[in-house]
Order: structure tokens, then C-alpha cells, then sequence
């Protein structure tokens, strides 16, 4: 179940992240059918979705408990092992895109602003006054969510920490409202990241602590929870459609909140038992 600072639930989450994210990008190489928005968008919620929580999970395991937090020295950490990555694909994607011209839907103009802004991987918080890359977006908004658990871990009581998650959350509503800026994505998965951090912080690492009861439950509000958002004809909170809106977005945000932390839940719950039982 749990081996040092490793646990074996939150690999299968992460291989499960990457078939979700995979299958919800499947239909764009399909013919065109009624269901691939829909499908697209379950997918690829829960995938990304579960990479956020997993993350915050993980981060709370390792670091949060441990005396002495320096968040200067979790941030460096952090951001080598992003950016070793990150560096090469942003320049091979301003060579696609901006140079090569192969996907004429965007525009990096200015080149140095913008690319600038993604360096210092400030891409969600600025949208649309930033240009955004195909998947780098996610680098912006985990680099956002790293800076914020250096916050929390700061923090020496619950209610520090509620008031810090107050006030980054008013902040981004703020730009939104006021200023029509920030990804909306980042108020759709900063409470799956919060949940993560909490899950941990409740000493949960296996089924026994999720309980039978309570995955089951959290299994039929994941279903339950999709088709209501069908039915209801909920259009999913993308930027283009909220634009500056964000109380408009609420309805659509809270639906997929349910969808997507109750899978996350079911799924960890899923998946510890298939460890415990692997293990017996």
C-alpha cells in the first residue's frame, strides 16, 4: 500500500489519468458524431482532473508533514523537474506554431510578451491576454497550484489555511469579474487539488479509510452527476463561453465539481482495494 513516500493507489489513478485523457481526445480523429463533444469533455475533465488531485494528494504526503518546510526549496524542486521538460516543448511549439504557421487558429503575436509570460508559466492566470499552447496550458495552472500549497503548508492551523484559500480564491474572481482574465479551468480544478490535499490530511492512503459505504456513494453521484449535466443541457464552462461571466459559469462548474471529485474519490477507492486485495 504504502512504501516510503510512494503509494501504489495514486500510480493506478495516474495510468488511469492517461487513458481518460487519451479516449477524450480520441474523437477529434473520428468521424463527427452528436456525443464527441460530450464524450471529449467527460474524459478529459476526469483525467486532468484526477492528475490535480493525485498531485495535491501526493504533495501533502511527502511534504506536509515533514518539520522544517522551506517553500523556496519545495518551489525550486518543483520547477527543475517542470521546467526540464517544459523549456523544450514550448520551443518546439512557438516553432510549430508561430513560425511554421501549422495550426492557423493561433496567434502568439506579440512573439516576446507572450512567450515571455510562458516562460514564467503565467498562461492561466493571464488568459486571453496571453496566448495559450495545446496542453502547456496545464503547466501554468500546476505551477499556480505548487505556489499556493507552499502557502498552505505555511500555514500552522486550519483556519490559516481556510483564509489563505479564501483569499487566492477571491483574488482570481476578482480578475475574472473585473478584469476578464484567468483560465477558467483554474476555478474548475483548484478545488480537485484542495481535495487532494485534504484527503491526505484526513489520513486517507487506502479503501479502509474511504470506506465501502462512502465509495459506492461517491460511484453513483459520478453518474448521477454526468447524466443530470446532460439532462439538464449544461453547456461545459469553457473560456469562450463564459468570457467574463463567471457567475453564469456556476451552475456548469458545480456539475462537474461533482463529477469530477466524486470519480476521483470512487476511483481511489477502486483502486486501494485492488491493491489491498493484491497484497492479501
Amino acid at each position: 500500500m504504502n512504501s516510503g513516500h510512494r503509494v501504489e493507489e495514486l500510480d493506478i489513478l495516474r495510468s488511469i489519468g492517461i487513458v481518460c485523457v487519451l479516449l477524450g481526445h480520441l474523437p477529434n480523429y473520428l468521424p463527427p458524431h452528436p456525443w464527441s463533444a460530450w464524450l471529449y469533455y467527460a474524459f478529459t475533465s476526469l483525467g486532468v482532473g484526477l492528475f490535480v488531485c493525485v498531485s495535491g494528494f501526493a504533495l501533502t504526503h511527502r511534504y506536509m508533514q515533514r518539520e522544517g518546510f522551506r517553500p523556496f526549496r519545495f518551489l525550486k524542486r518543483r520547477l527543475v523537474r517542470v521546467y526540464a521538460l517544459y523549456i523544450p516543448a514550448l520551443l518546439l511549439f512557438v516553432l510549430e506554431f508561430h513560425f511554421l504557421r501549422v495550426y492557423h487558429e493561433i496567434d502568439l503575436s506579440p512573439l516576446l510578451p507572450n512567450l515571455l509570460v510562458h516562460i514564467l508559466a503565467g498562461q492561466a492566470l493571464l488568459f486571453p491576454w496571453a496566448s495559450q499552447l495545446p496542453t502547456l496550458w496545464f503547466v501554468g495552472m500546476i505551477v499556480f497550484f505548487y505556489v499556493c500549497f507552499g502557502l498552505i503548508a505555511l500555514c500552522r492551523s486550519g483556519p490559516e489555511g481556510i483564509a489563505v484559500i479564501a483569499l487566492t480564491v477571491a483574488i482570481l474572481s476578482i480578475y475574472r469579474l473585473v478584469l476578464g482574465i484567468v483560465d477558467i479551468r483554474v476555478f474548475l480544478y483548484y478545488p480537485v487539488f484542495l481535495s487532494g490535499i485534504l484527503l491526505r490530511r484526513l489520513g486517507v492512503l487506502s479503501s479502509n479509510e474511504i470506506g465501502r459505504r462512502l465509495g459506492l456513494s461517491a460511484m453513483v453521484l459520478w453518474l448521477g452527476s454526468y447524466v443530470l449535466f446532460r439532462a439538464l443541457g449544461l453547456e461545459p464552462a469553457r473560456n469562450w463561453s463564459c468570457n467574463n461571466q463567471l457567475l453564469r459559469c456556476l451552475p456548469s462548474l458545480a456539475m462537474i465539481e461533482a463529477y469530477v471529485l466524486s470519480g476521483t474519490l470512487f476511483l481511489l477507492w477502486l483502486a486501494s482495494n485492488g491493491v489491498r486485495r493484491m497484497s492479501e
